[in-house]
C-alpha cells in the first residue's frame, strides 16, 4: 500500500507488474463536488497525458462529484511497466491524494445463469446471490408475466431492506402448484430457516389472482406470514413499496440515503429502473415511477413527506422524463444522457454508480430480457455488482468498453439468461474484454 499527495495540472505514475497483477488506485480530490478529473491506465510509456490522446486506455474513469475515484490496470499484455494517469479536466489546479496497492488475481471468467424458463433464471440468480438460501427470511413474489411486468420495477428498494429475492409466478397454477422452480425455491427457503418464510406479494389480483396468492400461502410453513402488497396504478404502487422500503429500513437500524425517479408509462424505459436495482437494493434507495411529463401525486407525496430531505435522482433520460418531472420531484441531478438507448443509460447508471462507490467493483453481469433484469437486478443488488445490457447476438458497446476498463477488479461476471437472450457469441466477447 503507497500514497502520494499532489496539487498539479496531471500527472503520470508508473508500476511494475508481474503476470495476473493488478493496481489498484483510489483517487480522492480536496473538492469532490467541484473538481472534475480523468484517470486511465496504459501498458506503455508515456511521459505526459498527451501522448496518450490517440491510444486506447485499459482502465478508464472520469467525472465530478465523486468521493473516492477507484481504478483497476491489470497486467494487460504481462509483467512489465504500467502507467497511471491523473488528467484535470477542471478550470483550476485540482489537489489529490492517490492511494494504491497491488494485488495478484486471475482474470473474471463468465457464468451464464440460465434455466427452462424466465422463472427458473429467477430462481437460479438468486441461488447464485444466497448461496444455500442462508439468512433467507422473506420472500419477494411478483408476476413474471410481461402484461404485469410495471408492478415489480421498483421492488428492489423494499428487497434491500428486507434481504429478499424476488421470484416470480404465473397467473395461473399448473396442476395445482407454481412454477416448478419457484416452489422449488420457496421449499428450500422455509426449510433453511426455521419451516417458515415472510413472503411479500407485489401487484393485485389481476396479476397475482387469487389462487396463485393462496398457493404461495400453503408454502410459507408453519409460523411463516404472506401479505399482498397493492396500490390503484403502478405509480402508487412504486411509493407504497418506496415508503415500505424506509420503513424495513428504520426497523433495522438502516437508513434511505437516496431516491430515484424512472418512466413508468413508456415500456422502453422499464429497462431504466431494473439497470439501477442493483442500487437500489444493495443501498436501500428506493425507485418510484413518474409519467414522462408529470409526476402522479402519490408519487409526489411520498417524495415530499417521507423523502423529504434525500436527494433525489433522476434515471431515465429527458425523453422518458422531461424538465416538468425534474422540477416537479424537487431532483437534484439527472445521472443518464439524453438518449433513449437502454445500453447507454445502463452504462450511464453502472459508471455512476462507480463513481460515487455506490457498488462493490468485484461483480457484474449483462441482461437483455426485461424478466432477466428484473430478477437478476435484485440479485446482483444482494452481491453488490451492477447489470448492463446487451442485445442477443453481440455484446456491443458501450457495455464492452465498461467490462474492459473496469475488468481489474471483477472476480466473477454473470450472464442472465439462455442463448436464445444472450448467444454464446455474447458470453465470449464478455470472457475476452474480462482477459488480460
Amino acid at each position: 500500500m503507497g500514497s502520494t499527495d499532489v496539487s498539479i495540472e496531471n500527472e503520470v505514475y508508473s508500476f511494475a507488474l508481474a503476470d495476473n497483477q493488478v493496481l489498484k488506485a483510489s483517487i480522492v480530490t480536496s473538492d469532490p463536488v467541484n473538481d472534475y478529473i480523468a484517470i486511465s491506465g496504459w501498458d506503455q510509456s508515456a511521459t505526459t497525458i498527451e501522448d496518450w490522446e490517440t491510444d486506447w486506455p485499459i482502465a478508464f474513469a472520469e467525472g465530478p462529484w465523486s468521493p473516492a475515484m477507484q481504478i483497476y490496470i491489470p497486467a494487460e499484455t504481462g509483467a512489465g511497466t504500467y502507467y497511471l494517469g491523473i488528467e484535470n479536466l477542471s478550470d483550476m489546479d485540482v489537489a489529490y491524494t492517490v492511494t494504491y496497492e497491488i494485488v495478484t488475481k486471475a482474470p473474471a471468467t463468465t457464468l451464464r445463469v440460465t434455466g427452462n424458463d424466465r422463472f427458473a433464471v429467477a430462481a437460479n440468480a438468486a441461488k447464485q446471490a444466497w448461496p444455500g438460501w442462508a439468512g433467507v427470511t422473506d420472500v419477494i413474489i411478483a408476476s413474471g408475466e410481461d402484461r404485469a411486468a410495471a408492478d415489480p420495477l421498483c421492488a428492489a428498494g423494499m428487497a434491500g431492506a428486507m434481504n429478499a429475492p424476488v421470484l416470480l409466478v404465473k397467473s395461473t397454477l399448473t396442476s395445482g402448484k407454481l412454477p416448478t422452480a419457484t416452489e422449488s425455491a420457496l421449499q428450500g427457503i422455509r426449510n433453511a430457516n426455521g419451516g417458515k418464510v415472510k413472503i411479500h406479494v407485489i401487484g393485485g389480483t389481476v396479476s397475482v389472482p387469487a389462487a396463485v396468492y393462496n398457493r404461495a400461502s400453503a408454502l410459507k410453513g408453519t409460523g411463516g406470514t404472506i401479505e399482498r402488497i397493492s396500490a390503484a396504478d403502478r405509480y402508487s404502487l412504486s411509493a407504497v413499496m418506496a415508503v415500505r422500503a424506509n420503513t424495513e429500513a428504520v426497523k433495522r437500524g438502516k437508513s434511505v440515503p437516496f431516491v430515484m425517479i424512472a418512466n413508468g408509462e413508456n415500456v422502453n424505459a422499464f429497462y431504466d429502473a431494473l439497470a439501477a436495482s442493483p442500487v437500489s437494493f444493495y443501498q436501500i434507495a428506493p425507485t418510484m415511477l413518474a409519467k414522462t411529463t408529470s409526476v402522479p401525486s402519490t408519487v409526489r407525496n411520498a417524495r415530499n413527506t417521507t423523502f423529504g430531505t434525500k436527494d433525489c435522482w433522476l434515471i431515465s433520460s429527458p425523453s422518458y422524463l422531461s424538465s416538468a418531472v425534474f422540477t416537479q420531484a424537487n431532483a437534484d441531478a439527472r445521472i443518464v444522457g439524453s438518449g433513449t438507448n437502454r445500453i447507454d443509460s445502463a452504462f450511464d447508471i453502472a459508471t455512476w454508480a462507480y463513481d460515487f462507490n455506490l457498488l462493490k467493483r468485484d461483480k457484474v453481469a449483462v441482461a437483455n430480457k426485461l424478466p432477466d433484469a428484473l430478477t437478476g437486478g435484485v440479485a446482483m443488488g444482494k452481491m453488490g455488482g451492477p447489470v448492463l445490457y446487451s442485445g442477443a447476438a453481440e455484446l456491443g458497446m458501450p457495455t464492452d468498453l465498461f467490462l474492459y476498463w473496469n475488468k481489474g477488479g471483477y472476480t466473477r461476471a454473470y450472464a442472465l439468461g439462455g442463448t436464445v437472450s444472450l448467444s454464446n457469441v455474447v458470453t465470449t466477447m464478455m470472457n475476452e474484454m474480462l482477459a488480460y
